[in-house]
């Protein structure tokens, strides 16, 4: 390159797509159509189910988000406007609104099961008549993201005076809470543009900070 930058494959990727170094080898196998061989055998039911789970994260993202142009969600739409956030910024986060209710319905339409949901931390069940209710209700909703992109996780703030003002998913199959953290892709971003990255407390001083587009944040 022009930049005096020089490598291989691997380097390349790294560099240019903000990859360590087995994301980058994975990539580059998956598009050569070369198997890697895995260092440990792999359970293909355990696998086949945490994939449905992360659908399914996927899924329920898609509704929090239609769920915060509604008007159940006019307070939480008021405290983002308050707090400065553009459409864009709303969107780049993919935040959404949890319902008191609906969420377990939209996800039964869409073919996931309830075991599904409650593996996924989507719903809970009562211990009063063993019934399924929606985990996030009334709530503003960031979700979590892998480095690539994909919904791991939720936290949520509630609305009111409910509490915890903070709610986040329960460990499982694709999140544990003390290993990932909160705007890890849009912070990846900024620093390939040699932005300098912050390290703050909450959701909301992630996203803040990461709207200014003159750092990053985790």
């Amino acid at each position: 390159f022009g930049c005096g930058a020089g490598g291989d494959a691997i380097t390349y990727l790294r560099e240019t797509e903000g990859l360590d170094f087995t994301e980058a080898v994975k990539q580059l196998a998956e598009m050569a159509g070369v198997p890697i061989p895995e260092q440990r055998a792999i359970d293909p039911v355990k696998l086949q189910k945490r994939q449905t789970v992360m659908d399914a994260l996927g899924a329920a993202a898609q509704f929090y988000k239609s769920q915060l142009t509604t008007s159940q969600a006019n307070a939480a739409r008021a405290y983002l406007d308050n707090r400065g956030l553009s459409e864009a910024t709303k969107a780049d986060f993919q935040m959404g609104f949890a319902p008191q209710s609906g969420l377990r319905a939209y996800m039964n339409q869409q073919g996931f099961q309830d075991e599904i949901l409650i593996e996924a931390g989507l719903c809970g069940r009562s211990e009063k008549d063993n019934g399924l209710y929606d985990y996030f209700r009334n709530r503003i909703m960031f979700p979590i993201c892998n480095r690539q992109g994909a919904v791991i996780a939720f936290g949520a703030r509630a609305m009111g005076d409910a509490m915890p003002k903070y709610l986040n998913s329960k460990d499982g199959p694709t999140f544990s809470k003390k290993a990932v953290l909160y705007g890890w892709q849009q912070a990846r971003e900024r620093v390939r543009r040699n932005l300098p990255l912050l390290v703050v407390e909450g959701y909301m001083d992630v996203i803040a900070v990461t709207a200014t587009n003159v750092a990053g944040a985790l």
